[in-house]
């Protein structure tokens, strides 16, 4: 790797030094890097070889869905608090980043979600879709449809198309499963529905998923961060997925993770 793209939270001064450091640990590794505010653009032309968002989970979601067309592996520095998705601590630089450059390093492949209105406009998230209601408290209704068959009428708060990395993000508050990351699966799970019966559906991407508007002055969110309007009588249909590279995450390691941030844990005596 020649080239590296180092952004995150540029802007906070906390973090300057793991900024400074990570540069320095890169530059002994053979790595020239440059920082990119996220709200800046790049140019077309610029080359590089790999991206480390320094931040939280956010930073990262929010690097993802810049760089995915550029086919490059995005890495996670640790810089937040909850940090399900930090892959390597700044403490742990001169250990974790030759790892990087090893021929046997294995990388985990994200699904990312797709999909565009029927009007043709396209958004991408790496977490989830949120569909909801623009007025807050409102009642937002929605149709599920899978394989053009009409599934579900949701009256809830919103509805969420999670993605296997998205599931331990707004999903799992919502009651929906987890599912391992590099899985090939969306979870579609009401918010607070007001009918009882509606429940988490985790639907095989094999299956064509659409989602059919019946709310006034409705968004479709993607990771809470973009958004698009979702027009009453509209349609947004889940189109082919893209794929971003982050370090690789065993099955142990991911549920290690878990059983910690989730307290699963707590009161277990050690064996």
């Amino acid at each position: 790797m020649k080239n590296a793209l180092i952004t995150g939270k540029t802007n906070n001064s906390a973090l300057a030094p793991i900024f400074k450091l990570l540069q320095e640990e890169l530059l002994i590794l053979g790595t020239d890097s440059f920082i990119v505010d996220p709200q800046e653009k790049i140019s077309s032309t610029q080359k590089f070889d790999i991206v480390f968002s320094i931040g939280g989970d956010g930073s990262f979601v929010g690097a993802s869905r810049k760089y995915v067309h550029y086919n490059v592996p995005v890495i996670a520095i640790k810089g937040g608090t909850v940090g399900f998705l930090a892959n390597i601590d700044p403490k742990d630089f001169k250990k974790e980043l030759p790892k990087l450059y090893q021929k046997d390093n294995k990388w985990t492949k994200r699904l990312m979600l797709s999909g565009q209105k029927n009007n043709g406009e396209q958004i991408i998230a790496l977490n989830e879709f949120l569909f909801s209601s623009e007025q807050k408290g409102s009642i937002s209704e929605f149709t599920v449809c899978i394989n053009d068959d009409r599934v579900m009428h949701v009256r809830a708060d919103g509805l969420l198309i999670a993605s296997p990395t998205g599931s331990t993000a707004y999903n799992i508050s919502a009651g929906g499963p987890i599912s391992l990351p590099d899985m090939e699966l969306v979870t579609i799970t009401p918010v607070c529905s007001h009918i009882l019966g509606e429940r988490p559906l985790v639907i095989d991407l094999k299956n064509k998923i659409a989602i059919r508007c019946f709310t006034q002055q409705a968004k479709i969110w993607a990771d809470g961060q973009e958004s698009i309007t979702f027009d009453y009588d509209e349609s947004f249909t889940i189109t082919k997925p893209l794929y971003i590279n982050s370090l690789h995450t065993s099955p142990q390691e991911f549920f290690t993770t878990l059983s910690r941030k989730l307290g699963w844990r707590a009161g277990i005596l050690k064996d």
